[in-house]
């Protein structure tokens, strides 16, 4: 019975033979000195990537060792979707919060009426493209509130603006301006150090 390397070794070889032809096509682009080694370069490359994977070699790993469960692999519970939605629309993050109860609804499960209405104003579709700018968007109404509750000491709310100011409306001077005073009513938090 012959070894893999001498298996793997004479299939180089025979294959090589088979790349005469091809190794024509590349002498205008190496010159006629270098074309006497293509052959030999081609056979040790399919040597190399045939006696890699080599089926004889067994694998002695565990299957737990190979690909270790992480966190990320685990689906979150109906309870953690819920928390999540819940902690995004604190945040006045109107569109994320759309988006996790799109997925809660999608389970079946019945939504707690601000959730509900979340969805329903937001009018979440999961096909669309999402971008930054829809993300962060505000509409005039949700503005209107946040700046309300903004000036009244809401911090979340005033981040929230900056959010918006910053990263979804178009970059004006003036909308330069409002992300900053609504930063500054956030206490200069909203902007990543």
């Amino acid at each position: 019975m012959k070894r893999p390397s001498e298996n793997c070794f004479s299939d180089g070889l025979r294959l090589s033979a088979s790349f005469l032809p091809a190794c024509r096509l590349f002498k205008p682009f190496i010159g006629v000195k270098n074309m006497k080694r293509l052959p030999a370069i081609f056979a040790a490359l399919l040597l190399f990537t045939s006696c890699r994977g080599n089926s004889a070699m067994p694998d002695n790993r565990p299957a737990s060792q190979e690909h270790p469960p992480t966190a990320s692999d685990a689906v979150p519970t109906n309870e953690e979707l819920s928390a999540y939605a819940e902690e995004h629309l604190a945040a006045y993050r109107y569109h994320d919060a759309a988006a996790w109860a799109y997925e809660l609804k999608r389970r079946g499960i019945t939504l707690p009426p601000r959730l509900q209405q979340v969805l329903d104003e937001e009018r979440y579709d999961p096909d669309a493209p999402v971008s930054t700018g829809s993300i962060y968007h505000l509409r005039p109404q949700q503005i209107d509130l946040l700046r309300e509750k903004a000036e009244n000491g809401d911090t979340a709310a005033a981040k929230r603006l900056w959010q918006y100011y910053s990263l979804s409306a178009e970059q004006t001077p003036e909308n330069k301006r409002q992300a900053d005073y609504w930063d500054a009513k956030a206490g200069g938090s909203s902007q990543p150090k």
